[in-house]
């Protein structure tokens, strides 16, 4: 089975009962924004993210997932 947007989160460490709630305090992520760029992730979420976008690491489907879901307009 594939990864989520919600176990990459988990991976990041965001606890599994504020998923939720760190998709919808973080959403709408401006378009001249680069994802990797977005604010609220710490220094380690940034590399962990880089790492899995440079390999071929299964994880890329849900960096796309949860960057779609940043960037949603309500």
């Amino acid at each position: 089975m594939a990864a989520t947007a919600w176990d990459l989160l988990i991976e990041l460490g965001v606890r599994r009962d504020s998923v939720h709630a760190f998709i919808t305090r973080h959403s709408l992520l401006r378009d001249d924004v680069r994802f990797l760029d977005a604010h609220f992730w710490t220094r380690w979420q940034r590399t962990l993210l880089i790492e899995y976008m440079e390999e071929d690491s299964g994880w890329q489907e849900a960096i796309d997932e949860l960057e779609t879901l940043l960037r949603k307009k309500a």
